[in-house]
């Protein structure tokens, strides 16, 4: 009886890696940039290059899946990085913090931010895509009125540890998205808050009608991806040395992108944690590599964008084809009936 019980986890395992799909792309990339260019294969590159600042956008892509898998959008994800990494690292510099606690003060900040943005698609039911918008614009004026400057130099070393430190050999960015992750995929899986954001997403009406708390889950959902926002800001600013007006600028971007292409799709109703990190992986991955052989910055971009139609158009044809095998399976059990 164990044996068969262990053999059916195996297989399921071994099945939902092949549904990522995502991650034979990365694969079959690494291998023709590799053999293009020897730099690129490099463990640095790979590791300095790829990895590392990759950590920043799959960190964000997370808490962008519970979002998107709920039917919700945030757009003010880059501007939340800015504004927690001044508020934390000014706390820093400026009040004498602590590093654990100027850290903790740039969380809360975007704790804050993303309640903020909850309120008014819950209470006042804007469109998350109208208030994100808004708050977009909010949080780069308000990291200006809290800076005072376009750019702040010669943050602390301890602090710079965030970014740049390692830990055995392993950057402590990388170290981060693990625990983010195996913790994420847990409660995307296992527990209330990843189911109900997958039924909110599916069918909001109906969930209300089970009894989901929607709203106090959805507020959930942007507090969560404000808290990882402001922690993807912080990182960014120690790897940078620096905080700035133009931290996080196109993360939100790189972060749905991310989500979609991992196999998340903008109707909600379904996710991948897994997905979306891969994703975040394969878009740096493919950028560092274009750049590495010489491909105008532009083409890069013109590259990328194409990935993400295609993505697109994939993951509508598969929620399109998943509701026609419902369609089907309901047409067959109803003749059943009869």
């Amino acid at each position: 009886m164990y044996k068969d019980n262990s053999r059916r986890q195996w297989k399921v395992l071994f099945r939902n890696i092949l549904n990522l799909r995502i991650l034979f792309v990365i694969l079959f990339l690494f291998i023709l940039l590799s053999a293009i260019s020897p730099t690129f294969r490099s463990t640095r590159n790979i590791v300095e290059n790829v990895l590392r600042p990759s950590a920043v956008i799959a960190i964000i892509a997370i808490g962008m899946t519970f979002v998107i898998s709920s039917r919700g959008l945030d757009l003010s994800v880059g501007s939340i990085a800015a504004l927690a990494s001044a508020i934390g690292v000014l706390s820093i510099l400026k009040l004498d913090f602590p590093i654990w606690l100027g850290i903790l003060f740039g969380l809360l900040a975007g704790a804050i931010f993303g309640a903020f943005n909850a309120f008014f698609i819950t209470k006042i039911k804007v469109p998350p895509f109208i208030v994100t918008f808004a708050t977009l614009s909010i949080g780069r004026g308000l990291t200006l009125v809290f800076s005072g400057n376009l750019f702040t130099y010669g943050l602390p070393d301890k602090f710079r540890d965030l970014g740049r430190g390692s830990i055995f050999g392993i950057p402590i960015p990388i170290i981060i998205l693990i625990i983010l992750w195996i913790s994420s995929l847990y409660l995307f899986n296992q527990t209330r808050l990843g189911r109900y954001a997958r039924a909110i997403g599916a069918n909001e009406l109906a969930a209300r009608v089970a009894g989901i708390e929607v709203d106090k889950y959805k507020t959930y959902f942007y507090i969560f991806i404000g808290i990882l926002s402001a922690l993807g800001g912080l990182i960014s600013s120690a790897r940078a040395n620096v905080i700035e007006i133009q931290t996080g600028l196109g993360y939100e971007l790189d972060a749905i992108a991310s989500v979609i292409i991992g196999g998340t799709t903008l109707a909600g109703g379904t996710g991948s944690i897994t997905g979306s990190v891969l994703g975040a992986i394969m878009l740096r991955l493919l950028n560092n590599g274009l750049q590495l052989i010489g491909v105008d910055t532009f083409i890069q971009k013109v590259v990328i964008g194409i990935i993400i139609i295609a993505g697109l158009a994939y993951a509508t044809w598969r929620n399109e084809q998943s509701k026609k095998t419902a369609r089907m399976q309901m047409a067959e059990g109803f003749q059943k009936t009869k």
